[in-house]
């Protein structure tokens, strides 16, 4: 099973953001994610109305949400996929709070709920399960950060996950030298980096739409077991200057699951 998967924090609606507002560049954001072919694409930020819009510019995708009553007020982490290469079996909601089961809720400091969205896919052709989590992480406090990987790792476990192949994709808000990383690869996920297994030069994948933006660092990531093998992975910085996509670049990845896994 051959696999091309996004991780894309696309920034939610703000007026504010002036050219780089999401009616400018919502089309862009879509042909550059579907110039990349992917069978799924796991975005960060957006309410319900921009995901909406945004998956209306994803001819053939369907949108992980079978399990969620919206809150209006609320952004959240999704899941879409090529309906004609993988189904979703099966789909949920963690907030990253000490109430994980609460819609909305928030813990830790986090001026937000944050959460996380997983669901279990299968690829229509090889009947193969796997599991994909999706978060995004509080963008102020490390300790907060810290606290919220500990409530999806505990709420993760509950779930059927260990006897089938994982990617766990989101916007971190911090470096892979930092503890969430850390806590993340020490866990019973067993996952591994494709952009270190590759050798890929870190970067920065947060640019505040600026091209010359240095001081980020690679605060989105894409991990997965090691039934999957990494075959490439980077990140798209197509624009239409001084339109950009979003205020992050998204990580494009293919990834192949090993055969007897």
């Amino acid at each position: 099973m051959d696999m091309k998967i996004i991780s894309s924090n696309i920034r939610f609606d703000s007026k504010e953001d002036g050219q780089n507002c999401w009616a400018t560049r919502r089309v862009l954001l879509a042909d550059v994610s579907k110039s990349f072919s992917p069978g799924i694409i796991a975005s960060q930020e957006g309410k319900e109305d921009q995901l909406r819009d945004f998956l209306a510019l994803l001819p053939g995708f369907e949108i992980a949400d079978q399990h969620r009553s919206w809150i209006k007020a609320r952004m959240y982490p999704c899941i879409f996929y090529r309906s004609s290469i993988f189904s979703c079996l099966k789909s949920g909601d963690i907030w990253l709070s000490e109430t994980p089961h609460k819609p909305g809720s928030k813990s830790f400091g986090s001026p937000f709920p944050r959460l996380c969205t997983w669901a279990k896919m299968q690829h229509l052709e090889t009947q193969t399960v796997f599991f994909l989590l999706n978060t995004h992480l509080d963008h102020l406090k490390g300790p907060t950060r810290l606290n919220q990987i500990k409530v999806l790792l505990q709420e993760a476990e509950k779930i059927d996950i260990d006897a089938h192949p994982l990617i766990l994709t989101g916007d971190f808000n911090e470096g892979p030298s930092e503890g969430v990383y850390q806590t993340i690869m020490q866990s019973f996920l067993k996952v591994y980096d494709p952009w270190i297994e590759l050798n890929k030069v870190e970067e920065t994948s947060y640019h505040r739409f600026n091209r010359n933006f240095k001081n980020g660092k690679r605060i989105d990531w894409i991990l997965c077991s090691k039934a999957f093998k990494a075959i490439d992975i980077y990140l798209e910085k197509t624009d239409q200057f001084p339109v950009f996509p979003s205020d992050h670049y998204p990580v494009c990845a293919h990834l192949k699951l090993k055969e007897n896994s």
